[in-house]
């Protein structure tokens, strides 16, 4: 039959880590590929590495809720968070400031959609497009 290319190793440590030596002349594989998050990789795929940090997120922070509830009691009224909102809605900014920035993208929406039709001029468009920052930062400061 032929030499061959395996041959155990007769150095003590090596026989104690029972490794098999290969010579560096030989290669082991015969095709090598490119690492999946290469660029060279076929496909471009991250999906399972954001299922993992999204399910580490999850899991993390879902730790931090139970031991927040298992040591305060849930203390959330929900009515009452109703009614304040509906009398003082400045008094709750991230809710005013999400609906006011909806309100915008509705609008701004609304006269692109006009623009393309041709139901306004491309002046008055313009200015419109243009005082939507303006007004976005003149809002915030109230």
């Amino acid at each position: 039959m032929g030499k061959s290319f395996r041959k155990k190793s007769v150095d003590k440590d090596a026989a104690r880590s029972n490794k098999i030596s290969y010579p560096p002349s030989k290669p082991m594989h015969r095709q090598s590929n490119p690492s999946y998050l290469s660029d060279g990789s076929h496909v471009q795929n991250y999906r399972g590495l954001f299922n993992l940090l999204l399910l580490i997120l999850v899991l993390s922070n879902f730790r931090l809720l139970l031991d927040t509830v298992a040591q305060h009691g849930f203390i959330l009224d929900k009515l009452a968070t109703l009614q304040g909102f509906s009398q003082a809605p400045l008094d709750f900014p991230f809710v005013s400031g999400l609906l006011i920035v909806q309100a915008f993208v509705v609008g701004a929406y609304a006269i692109e959609k006009m623009l393309s039709v041709g139901l306004i001029g491309n002046q008055f468009g313009m200015l419109y497009m243009s005082s939507i920052p303006t007004q976005l930062l003149a809002l915030s400061w109230l």
